[in-house]
């Protein structure tokens, strides 16, 4: 059940991108069941670029791509506030060594629902050439 949890929050996320693209396309106006798939379709291409571009970057930030850009955050963000300077290591080495160390993971969630979105727009899209 607390693996399930974890799809919560992108599963929330595609659907309110989902419903805005719905509102902001006027759905309940279409004319045709044609414009109504391309509404369909275009609401969750949305969503699948959104949310499965969320999990897509935390994949490549899974090989340390923003490893410098978070070490030297850190490190200027430390002058101002001392938690953060005492829980940094001193040299990029050692941070990119700890994190290594600490194992890092990915939002393996956000890219499911991200495809998910994906195929369900590609079926709405077929759906509305059909139609």
């Amino acid at each position: 059940m607390k693996k399930n949890k974890r799809y919560v929050a992108p599963v929330i996320a595609a659907f309110v991108i989902f419903c805005l693209y719905l509102y902001i396309g006027k759905i309940f106006s279409s004319e045709t069941a044609g414009a109504v798939m391309g509404v369909l379709s275009d609401g969750f291409f949305a969503a699948a670029v959104l949310v499965g571009g969320i999990g897509l970057i935390s994949f490549a930030g899974k090989f340390g791509t923003f490893d410098m850009l978070s070490y030297g955050t850190r490190r200027f963000l430390g002058n101002f506030i001392h938690s953060l300077r005492d829980g940094t290591p001193k040299t990029f080495y050692d941070y990119k060594v700890k994190k290594d160390k600490d194992g890092r993971g990915y939002l393996k969630e956000f890219c499911k629902v991200g495809a998910v979105c994906l195929i369900l727009g590609v079926i709405m899209l077929v759906l509305y050439f059909i139609l």
